[in-house]
């Protein structure tokens, strides 16, 4: 199966983004938070700094230093990664009006079966549907025929005749007095 992406859509692309960029901006604010707050005690204890520079005993938590580190970053990805990010989808969708769109080949995937301590994995055949396509309907057959019965003789055509005539000429069954 080949499909072609053709554009992305700038909106779609910015709503999604910022929500991403928010949480790993989070992410990697923390892991800064961590690791300058870290930096921060260890220079405290060097001898070069002298102890008005750097005060871990101030009172100032490096809980909360590490959350706003977060918070910010989560701030600043969301809005500058977002941005460039939808710069980068603008040019996208220039280039590929000059270009053509990018072609993206997708295969269905097969069995899959895991593999054991020195062995390869190895795909097997493809899925098969799981549906069972039914067997055409029989081919409509012919009425069945019906022998015809063999010609009754003259009397029996006439007083046939006679029995439908006399039907025929029968008065209705609320003018008779029965």
């Amino acid at each position: 199966m080949r499909y072609e992406l053709k554009s992305i859509s700038s909106w779609s692309y910015i709503k999604v983004m910022f929500f991403v960029n928010l949480i790993v901006g989070f992410v990697l604010g923390i892991f800064a938070g961590i690791f300058s707050g870290a930096f921060m005690s260890i220079a405290a204890g060097l001898m070069f700094f002298s102890e008005d520079a750097i005060d871990i005993d101030s009172g100032f938590p490096i809980v909360i230093y590490i959350f706003a580190m977060g918070i910010m970053f989560s701030l600043g990805n969301a809005v500058f990664g977002t941005l460039f990010g939808a710069i980068i989808a603008g040019f996208y969708n220039l280039i590929v009006r000059l270009t053509g769109g990018l072609e993206i080949v997708l295969q269905p995937l097969g069995n899959i079966q895991a593999a054991g301590p020195g062995q390869q994995s190895v795909v097997a055949e493809p899925l098969k549907p799981k549906y069972v396509v039914p067997p055409p309907p029989p081919p409509p057959s012919a009425p069945p025929v019906v022998p015809e019965p063999p010609p009754a003789s003259k009397e029996a055509e006439k007083d046939k005749n006679n029995d439908n005539d006399n039907e025929r000429f029968k008065p209705p069954d609320y003018l008779s007095n029965k």
